[in-house]
């Protein structure tokens, strides 16, 4: 996990999201960047913070050899945009006023070319060039959704955005929750808020992504080579039952599955609240995904896997057995 730290002169960006926001709603014009290549031409939406590149983590791909798996990042300052290559340096040239640390200014002058290009074949312009708004990512695929899309799941209140739920009522989220849309997890970026430059970190689908969690401390710590991210709480105590059940199954196409009642039930064997509904499950499931990727996980979309018999789903920790370890003596489940 790589995180740079980014000064824009004397502009520092600050980390806040307040009822301030939610006055403004939503725009109808959303900042979007358009990417043209020999392959085509995309047109992206912008959050706060953009990569673009080769890698399939950034937020506008391109297919290319000659394309660094991370070649730019396009950041809100908070009264402008500003880019900065991350790869290729000596092939890449752009417009705007020079800060510190590799950064641009982008420059809207009308009598300048406003591209940023890699050698002159690949190309990225800003063509809305206004403040970021809230933005739902799916995990899977990538795809953004905005403005009236994003509102079709998500409503807003006085104090921020909250998820569209039959009773009415949602807790506000926050930058980087996790929303459970029909088709898979979706990441929610807000404006306003600091997202520090991460490239690499724990792959969390990758097949040598091993877990170890501590009952009594609370703490789950995922690795993956010399990368390492931590997650605390309640969660984690849900995170064990799910472990629990992928390493005490038989180890067939079946383990480790669970449904919400019989998760709970081990959930509070292992220490939870009681008086905590069968609901909460899905919640904490959520949180757990949220704290990964604040703390700069990819892939976290991989963590669960999902099934429905008939009117039931299914849900288990898609890690192998093998790359999982528990110890909490207090619960009887060390693995040491």
């Amino acid at each position: 996990m790589n995180y740079l730290d980014i000064t824009f002169g004397c502009e520092q960006v600050e980390a806040t999201w307040s009822a301030a926001c939610v006055e403004l709603q939503y725009s109808p014009s959303m900042p979007r960047a358009l990417i043209k290549s020999p392959a085509g031409t995309q047109r992206i939406v912008l959050t706060e913070s953009t990569l673009i590149g080769r890698h399939w983590l950034c937020g506008g791909v391109i297919s290319n050899p000659r394309v660094p798996l991370y070649w730019l990042e396009i950041r809100w300052t908070g009264s402008a945009w500003a880019w900065r290559p991350l790869g290729a340096d000596d092939r890449t040239r752009g417009p705007g006023q020079a800060l510190q640390h590799g950064w641009r200014r982008w420059s809207q002058a009308p009598d300048r070319s406003r591209a940023i290009y890699l050698d002159e074949q690949i190309s990225v312009t800003i063509v809305d060039a206004v403040a970021p708004g809230p933005v739902l990512e799916d995990f899977y695929t990538g795809q953004r959704l905005e403005g009236d899309e994003l509102l079709a799941h998500l409503e807003w209140r006085r104090d921020g955005l909250s998820a569209i739920q039959d009773d009415g009522v949602g807790e506000i989220l926050g930058d980087g929750a996790i929303v459970d849309l029909p088709c898979g997890p979706s990441r929610l970026w807000l404006p306003g808020c600091w997202h520090p430059t991460v490239m690499g970190g724990v792959d969390i689908g990758a097949t040598d992504c091993t877990v170890d969690v501590d009952l009594v401390r609370l703490e789950a710590v995922f690795t993956r080579g010399r990368h390492a991210v931590t997650i605390k709480g309640e969660c984690v105590r849900l995170l064990a039952a799910y472990m629990l059940a992928r390493r005490d199954d038989p180890r067939d196409s079946q383990c480790g599955f669970r449904n919400t009642t019989d998760v709970h039930n081990a959930w509070v064997k292992l220490g939870a609240n009681t008086q905590s509904a069968p609901d909460r499950v899905a919640w904490e499931r959520s949180r757990i995904r949220s704290r990964l990727v604040q703390q700069g996980a990819r892939n976290v979309g991989a963590l669960f896997e999902r099934k429905r018999v008939g009117c039931t789903w299914y849900v288990r920790l898609s890690i192998a057995p093998a790359q999982l370890v528990i110890v909490g003596q207090s619960h009887g489940v060390d693995d040491q």
